[in-house]
C-alpha cells in the first residue's frame, strides 16, 4: 500500500491511549501518599535568606527575612508540625504568611493546620492580605480602585 494513502486512524488511536496513559499516570502520581510518617522535609539552600522545602508532595518556597517567614505553599497536613521544624532549623522568626500557588492538597493542604500554629489565639495578630488597588494612596487619599 502507498504510505500516502495510509489512514490515520491508527495515528489517532495511539494518540489517545497516550493522552489516557497520561491523564491515568498524572492522577495517581497527584493523589496523596498513604504514609506520610516518614516523610521527612528537606531544606535546600538556594540563596541567603531563600530556601525550599521538598517533601512527600508540591515543593515549598521558604523566604525568611527580619520581619519573619513567608511560604510559598504549605504540603499536605498530615506534614504541617515537619514542615514547621524544618522552618524553625532555618529561622527563629515567625511565620508570617503563606502563598498558595494553587488548591492541590500537596500545596494547600496544611493552611488550616499552619494558621493553628502560627496563630493560636484570636488575640494574636493574623496576616491580613490587601490588594494593592485597595490600599489608601499616601497622606490617606483614597487608592486607586
Amino acid at each position: 500500500m502507498n504510505a500516502s494513502k495510509t489512514s490515520p486512524r491508527p495515528r489517532k488511536m495511539a494518540c489517545g491511549f497516550l493522552a489516557a496513559a497520561l491523564v491515568i499516570a498524572n492522577t495517581a502520581l497527584t493523589q496523596q501518599p498513604t504514609d506520610l510518617s516518614k516523610t521527612e522535609i528537606k531544606a535546600i539552600r538556594l540563596a541567603p535568606d531563600f530556601y525550599t522545602l521538598e517533601g512527600a508532595g508540591g515543593t515549598i518556597g521558604v523566604l525568611a527575612g527580619r520581619d519573619g517567614v513567608l511560604l510559598i505553599d504549605t504540603e499536605y497536613a498530615a506534614l504541617t508540625d515537619k514542615v514547621v521544624a524544618a522552618i524553625k532549623r532555618i529561622s527563629d522568626q515567625p511565620i508570617r504568611f503563606a502563598i498558595n500557588t494553587h488548591v492541590h492538597a500537596d500545596h494547600a493542604g496544611g493552611n488550616e493546620n499552619l494558621a493553628a500554629v502560627c496563630y493560636p489565639s484570636p488575640s494574636a495578630t493574623t496576616p491580613i492580605w490587601v490588594p494593592s488597588r485597595h490600599r489608601p494612596a499616601r497622606k490617606g487619599s483614597p487608592g486607586i480602585s
